[in-house]
């Protein structure tokens, strides 16, 4: 209940409705460039056979409100994991000449942010690094993303489990490596989001999958 979006007159029916689409699994709606599923499972996702262009695989389950956790497990063909980045993003629809991933002017300027989300922060793009950064863009113009160092940076390599808590209820983003937790990687997140990945590195493997707060 806590998840549920505040709606105006108490439109009860559009809160039903809301509560059905945070309960049903997660999966990647949408794909741009060289990504395909895994053995026709929205739930997993694999790089192409080139290292570039990057791909982007995200949801259109959409977060407005209260805390939400997913895990991220990667598989890597070469085990190293380098080009892959994990996180969320402004929901809404790739244009078919869309491409890259969604901290480039390639993906932004060819995607149509979903009508009705208010543009509450500036960060429209918060992406967690193999490398440890946080990688946040704000969508405007042709401007290079935000890199950020954060307290409990870590970065990750080879296959493992990536946990993110969304608290929408103070804004944060908090990253979990192997029910580990690192800490809260970018404050003052409001409005909605999605879950996304970015993909560099041919053979990456990724599944999103909903979980609970490891107790660490």
């Amino acid at each position: 209940m806590a998840a549920l979006p505040a709606y105006d007159r108490d439109n009860w029916l559009c809160k039903y409705n809301f509560l059905l689409s945070v309960r049903i699994p997660l999966a990647f709606d949408q794909l741009v460039g060289p990504v395909d599923y895994v053995d026709g499972n929205k739930n997993r996702v694999s790089k192409g056979h080139v290292n570039w262009p990057s791909a982007t695989a995200f949801s259109n389950n959409i977060m407005m409100a209260g805390k939400h956790y997913v895990s991220f497990e990667t598989c890597f063909t070469n085990n190293q994991g380098g080009g892959l980045s994990i996180g969320v993003m402004r929901p809404g629809e790739a244009m078919q000449n869309a491409s890259e991933n969604p901290l480039f002017p390639e993906f932004y300027e060819h995607f149509t942010k979903r009508s009705g989300s208010p543009p509450y922060s500036t960060v429209n793009c918060c992406m967690y690094s193999a490398n440890g950064h946080c990688y946040s863009h704000s969508w405007r113009g042709r401007s290079r993303e935000n890199i950020k160092t954060w307290n409990g940076m870590e970065g990750f390599s080879g296959s493992c489990t990536i946990g993110m808590l969304l608290d929408l209820d103070v804004g944060t983003l908090s990253v979990y490596k192997n029910g580990r937790k690192l800490g809260v990687m970018k404050r003052r997140l409001t409005g909605q989001y999605c879950w996304a990945v970015a993909m560099e590195e041919r053979g990456s493997q990724v599944t999103i999958k909903r979980g609970t707060v490891p107790a660490s």
